[in-house]
């Protein structure tokens, strides 16, 4: 296999692991017990999400609609190390090793994306338009615009429209119901069943 070869693997090998933590992180830690910060101001946010996805209150600087600077630095820190723990594995099989450049370059796009696309999708499937003074990187409209002008063959909707309805299904379902953990990476939502269209 040519070296190109192994940056495909690497970069198929990464998207899957990004979208096995994402759904891991939201199913596990966001809904999970509420000692932890993240289940607390996540299930809050819950609390408050009317069925027409509105928000009765606001909570203090957007806890649970918005990935906060702290949040994003962990996110980072997970996504190198996880990003390396695939270069080792892969260079330990082949003996071929992934530039650490592309391993950081590849993290820190990932961290870009997923927090500028969830800090955008979120507020405003919620109702709230991005505020110019919280405790968070800035959302980027640029991706409602890529992904409204995209759509797939056989797709009703555009890609924007997708990950809204795909949200709205997280929300409306409940308890052992609940599914569609994959907000900004879809993927592992489908690998485990976890993916639903209708309440």
């Amino acid at each position: 296999m040519q070296t190109i070869g192994y940056y495909i693997v690497f970069t198929i090998l990464f998207y899957l692991a990004m979208t096995l933590t994402e759904w891991t992180i939201h199913r596990y830690f966001m809904h999970g017990d509420e000692r932890m910060q993240s289940a607390r101001h996540h299930k809050a946010h819950h609390r408050i999400t009317e069925r027409d996805m509105s928000l009765s209150t606001v909570l203090e600087n957007g806890e649970g609609l918005y990935f906060g600077w702290r949040e994003s630095a962990h996110l980072l820190t997970m996504i190198i190390v996880i990003g390396f723990l695939i270069q080792i594995l892969i260079g330990s099989i082949t003996r071929i090793w992934i530039s650490p450049w592309y391993v950081i370059s590849l993290s820190l796009f990932t961290i870009v994306y997923l927090v500028s696309f969830w800090n955008t999708i979120h507020p405003e499937l919620h109702g709230r338009s991005i505020p110019t003074c919280r405790d968070g990187p800035p959302g980027w409209m640029g991706w409602k615009t890529i992904y409204s002008n995209l759509s797939f063959p056989g797709m009703e909707m555009n890609v924007y429209e997708w990950f809204q309805k795909n949200h709205i299904m997280h929300h409306l379902r409940k308890g052992d119901r609940k599914g569609n953990y994959n907000v900004t990476l879809p993927g592992a939502d489908f690998i485990l069943g976890t993916y639903h269209t209708c309440e």
